[in-house]
């Protein structure tokens, strides 16, 4: 048994307490970080990921297809800068899909504001803003 000194007291803990800073929470098994400051750690390491396996999960909850890779996604939020204004507020970005029939691929995403989301939604908004609309790019051939 570990002897481990909460204020002036020793208590006797049979497992492992977190060695994040403040954290009392028990350690995994073999590990040194309970399971909440290790996903803490992972959002701040790997914030792009996050995001992607977030966006992944919750289209597979609401039984949507999926074909994005990690590769894909971030060059669509290196162009549209979706992962550093996303957000909850009217003028942050969410990820729409063109064509609500199909699922997110590559072709068929694009980031617009919340507000412009819901308006889509409730069908207020006929014809989306000059700029978020997808630009026609020539053919490079």
């Amino acid at each position: 048994m570990k002897q481990t000194v909460l204020g002036q007291k020793k208590i006797n803990m049979p497992f492992k307490i977190c060695a994040t800073e403040n954290c009392y929470n028990k350690a995994e098994k073999n590990r040194t970080l309970c399971s909440c400051c290790k996903q803490r750690r992972y959002v701040l390491n790997h914030p792009l990921r996050y995001i992607y396996h977030n966006l992944k999960g919750n289209a597979k909850r609401r039984e949507k297809e999926f074909t994005l890779t990690f590769e894909e996604f971030s060059e669509f939020c290196r162009k549209t800068g979706y992962d550093k204004l996303r957000g909850k507020t009217a003028l942050s970005l969410s990820i729409d899909r063109k064509d609500p029939c199909l699922g997110y691929s590559k072709g068929n995403i694009r980031a617009i504001t919340l507000s412009d989301n819901s308006k889509l939604r409730n069908g207020t908004l006929t014809e989306l803003p000059e700029e978020f609309r997808m630009k026609e790019e020539p053919a490079p051939f």
